[in-house]
């Protein structure tokens, strides 16, 4: 249970990160300002440190399937109803990451993920 909640925590993280990353540039933030700017802040993390770089590239060399990554967090979440745990963010990245899957990225690195930020904001970073 310890594996399924943490990388359930790490799929909300790379969630919040992709979507951050789509509002940064859509409000015209420099993307390299808010990876520094939050990395040192309170809005630093693992996931934004290594999983910001192949968002912002659109590069899904696979470490992690988006695949592997939507199981364990549906899994975790499936063990928080029977523990009468809400658990919201899970299921936010839980929709992100089906929706990734959904766009053909179930086999390629969960920082897929931006594609359904992407896709829900109706627009693609970069362009």
């Amino acid at each position: 249970m310890l594996k399924l909640i943490n990388n359930a925590l790490g799929a909300a993280n790379a969630a919040a990160v992709a979507e951050a990353l789509v509002l940064a540039e859509a409000t015209g933030i420099a993307l390299d300002d808010l990876v520094a700017i939050a990395g040192a802040g309170s809005g630093g993390s693992a996931q934004l440190q290594l999983k910001s770089p192949a968002m912002r590239a659109h590069d899904y060399t696979t470490f992690f399937k988006t695949d592997h990554m939507l199981k364990d967090v549906r899994l975790c979440l499936e063990e928080a109803q029977r523990a009468g745990v809400p658990f919201p963010s899970a299921a936010h990245a839980r929709d992100l990451l089906a929706a990734a899957r959904g766009r053909g990225h179930g086999d390629e690195d969960y920082a897929a993920i931006i594609e359904a930020a992407e896709g829900f904001a109706g627009r693609r970073l970069g362009r």
